[in-house]
């Protein structure tokens, strides 16, 4: 079991902070004294220029390098080059930035931008990097991870985003934009093999229905997994899954200037649950765990959004109108002790439905100011169970809840050209939300199994999982309000070189934890999260474009920094979770991004990233040692990696008649974090090393791909969460190691 200081394997990190700031600086600065030979051409050979970004809800958009933010972004060609099958798969070469899966129950997210981030699977601790898929805010960190096809692009917006997004984005945004219908027909088909043996095949077909004024597409996905680990409680393969998805849209023009786009997506996943390991009883850098519960995970999900754009002569702007529903279930069973023996397990289900609407204004006066302007309503009901069963007993720990969400937002930014180069950024968010909640806690063990349905016979205070019913011992409700500002500047010096800097505020809602095991304490309300965000960022291109380098600092305060806890529970020996306001923190940090192209055939690519975080004030005893003192305030933000660095290529060139042949290599480094609050429980440090090579026909019909994931074979975990009790033990959901894998694409 890890504790102490998060350091590298050496002992210590050898970089020193301010020879690495002083070298930065001294490059960018020579980069700048060469921007004015920096000149208009076309896209570098990646195509990262071509991406239009939407970060900034503008009407057509904004290039990347044209937007006033840190933002990376990946389009389709990037996605599918890099093999990127989950979001959890593009972090690794974006600084500061950690998309882990939770690992306990499959497809549950647990992202961190910039040291902000959640360690737990509770529904009702919302996430602090928000997921936004075309247009719609994702309510819970769960179904967020399954299989990812059909992207058009994906944005990653690092650093409070509350004014325009709004929703829990005190870490960032992610922003997943799939694939539109097409005016020309079109289809591909893909069919991958992985070791594990793993198999995908995916298609689509998109064109005209009925000329130009309605357009039609149907991608559909399957993927069977047959499980990369073994299990030695049974020496049986382990962590396979079946998934299907199908997502057809409709994109209406019945007249110029006004455009309705509708889409939707079935998706359906069965399979094991977590390969959970536990340091007692094997090492953390092997692949090697026993697990005797027959855990699985079953999710099923139905989404659908409709998206109206209608061009409008006032400011010569455009009226959108985003409507999104979402409905999720999961129902779950983990082996929460990791061993052979039946010490702990536990059964979970939960249902989430949501609905969003938002209507925004976007247009430009006179070339002087560019204003978005618009309302945002959000409606959530979220059902969650929970039970833990010791010893294979007849009976467990109960607890869930009920919990209905309803908020609206104003937002509004002006952005004003004060003269040619100079932007002064100005912007204001309202939002105000209530939340109200019935849950059930209970810390005496109950019977199970009985399959009752009449709510008068649940033992007072239990849930009957099975019938979905519980007798609830906590209601109450409250509401929150917040303002959100932003100022700030944008400065073009010369055509490709942009300074920025702003000051922002970001806002966690308050709420519930619906996981509550103790009746002895309050499950709520915790208050909301608040973040102060000072960043300054420079985007620099140079030599026809050649050389692109974006840099960025930032400042944060975050006050009543929310934290699901884990503690013992002196019932089964298992642990249970506070939700709190634990403390008060600064976090601050650099990172930068470099591409160069020397040739139109080679593409290279590096960034790094340093954050440093420390508690100012601290509201909960966080040791468990019955005080709070120096200690709770000397540990560690969980989370957060000090130092994540990234370096890779592609190259390709055309081979005879073969066609174009590529090759791809990436290596990502990620510093060790604890996954805890009391530092009792730490994340592997991360070698990431990813290649490929790939043969694409003169014709661009056809690429096959053979590539590897994580070649070097290193372990790494979803979470570690340690076991009270049971010296060194801990719930460790392990990530695959070694992958290998042929793809095949035809496109059409």
């Amino acid at each position: 079991m890890d504790s102490g200081k998060a350091k590298s394997e050496n002992g210590g990190n050898p970089m020193k902070l301010s020879a690495w700031t002083i070298s930065l600086l001294a490059v960018a600065a020579c980069l700048q004294s060469g921007a004015a030979f920096a000149q208009e051409a076309n896209a570098d050979n990646d195509g990262t220029d071509d991406i239009i970004v939407t970060a900034t809800k503008r009407a057509d958009g904004q290039t990347l390098q044209k937007t006033a933010l840190a933002i990376s972004a990946l389009g389709a060609a990037q996605i599918e080059s890099k093999q990127i099958r989950d979001l959890a798969g593009i972090g690794n070469s974006i600084p500061n930035v950690s998309f882990d899966s939770g690992g306990t129950f499959k497809g549950t997210a647990n992202f961190s931008i910039r040291g902000l981030g959640v360690n737990s699977s509770i529904p009702s601790l919302e996430p602090s990097v928000g997921v936004f898929v075309d247009g719609v805010y994702q309510g819970i960190n769960a179904g967020i991870l399954f299989d990812t096809f059909d992207l058009e692009k994906i944005e990653i917006l690092r650093g409070p985003q509350g004014l325009l997004f709004g929703r829990n984005v005190t870490g960032g945004a992610v922003l997943v934009s799939t694939k539109r219908p097409t005016r020309d027909f079109s289809m591909s088909l893909r069919a991958g093999i992985e070791t594990g043996s793993n198999m995908t095949v995916a298609g689509s077909v998109s064109g005209p229905i009925a000329g130009d004024k309605l357009l039609g597409k149907l991608a559909v996905y399957y993927n069977d997994d047959g499980g990369w680990f073994t299990n030695s409680f049974n020496n049986q393969k382990y962590g396979g899954s079946r998934t299907f998805i199908i997502r057809p849209a409709v994109e209406f023009e019945p007249v110029e200037g006004l455009d309705l786009l509708l889409r939707f997506e079935h998706g359906d996943q069965k399979g094991d649950g977590a390969a959970a390991q536990n340091f007692a009883l094997y090492s953390r850098h092997s692949f090697k765990f026993s697990n005797d519960t027959p855990a699985y995970s079953r999710s099923n999900w139905n989404q659908g959004t409709a998206e109206m754009n209608l061009d409008v002569g006032f400011g010569s702007g455009r009226i959108t109108n985003v409507f999104g529903w979402r409905q999720f279930e999961q129902a779950a069973r983990v082996d929460t002790d990791a061993s052979p023996q039946p010490l702990s397990d536990s059964y979970t289900f939960t249902k989430q439905e949501q609905f969003s609407n938002e209507l925004r204004y976007a247009g430009s006066f006179a070339d002087i100011v560019d204003v978005t302007t618009g309302l945002f309503y959000f409606k959530q009901n979220l059902d969650y169970q929970d039970a833990r069963r010791a010893n294979n007993a007849p009976t467990a720990v109960y607890s869930g809840g009920i919990q209905d969400s309803h908020s609206w937002a104003w937002f509004s930014s002006a952005d004003f050209h004060v003269f040619d180069g100079l932007t002064l950024n100005t912007g204001l968010r309202y939002s105000r939300e209530k939340k109200k909640v019935r849950i059930a806690s209970q810390d005496t063990p109950t019977a199970i199994g009985t399959g009752v349905t009449s709510v008068d016979i649940i033992p007072a205070g239990a849930c009957d999982i099975v019938a979905r019913q519980c007798v609830f011992d906590f209601r109450d409700s409250k509401s929150w309000s917040s303002w959100i500002p932003k100022v700030g500047f944008e400065w073009t010096i010369a055509p490709s070189n942009l300074l920025y800097a702003f000051w922002t505020k970001g806002v966690r809602s308050g709420g519930y934890n619906v996981r509550n095991s103790f009746q002895s304490v309050a499950p709520g309300p915790f208050e909301p999260e608040n973040v102060n965000n000072f960043e300054m960022g420079n985007k620099l291109q140079l030599f026809d474009k050649r050389v692109t380098f974006n840099n960025a600092i930032y400042y944060q305060k975050v006050k009543g920094l929310q934290r699901s806890v884990i503690i013992a529970n002196g019932v089964n020996g298992s642990t249970a979770a506070f939700i709190r306001n634990t403390a008060d923190a600064t976090i601050w940090g650099v990172e930068s991004e470099l591409r160069f192209n020397p040739t139109p055939e080679l593409s290279l690519n590096a960034s790094v990233g340093y954050t440093h975080g420390e508690y100012d004030k601290m509201f909960f005893d966080l040791t468990g040692d019955g005080i709070i003192d120096a200690r709770d305030l000397a540990l560690e933000l969980p989370r957060l990696s000090p130092w994540t660095v990234s370096a890779g290529f592609s190259y390709t060139h055309p081979v005879g008649d073969l066609g174009d042949v590529t090759l791809a290599a990436d290596y990502s480094y990620r510093d060790r974090s604890f996954y805890n609050d009391s530092n009792t429980g730490a994340l592997n440090i991360m070698h990431m090393v990813n290649g490929s090579i790939s043969v694409q026909s003169e014709d661009k019909r056809w690429t096959a791909s053979l590539y590897g994931k994580n070649l070097l074979n290193k372990v790494q975990f979803g979470g570690v969460t340690p076991i009270r009790g049971l010296p060194g033990a801990t719930l460790a959901p392990l990530e695959k190691g070694r992958v290998i894998g042929i793809d095949l694409k035809f496109q059409y």
